[in-house]
């Protein structure tokens, strides 16, 4: 995954039903944490934008 991807959200969160789909604006590497963890803030519209998990998102459309 990468900045520009389109992305639907695989598990459920907080105002964020599973199957809402976004944007990828940033990536952010977490790789001091044990697993090293990528987080994403991805724009779901009416929602903002959120950070989320590289493993709770799965990619529809990816950019060039």
């Amino acid at each position: 995954m990468k900045v520009g991807d389109l992305v639907k959200i695989t598990r459920i969160s907080i105002l964020l039903p599973i199957g809402s789909v976004g944007l990828i604006l940033r990536r952010f590497d977490q790789k001091h944490i044990q697993g090293g963890y990528t987080l994403f803030d991805v724009d779901f519209g009416k929602h903002s934008s959120r950070r989320v998990l590289d493993k709770d998102l799965e990619v529809i459309n990816a950019s060039r």
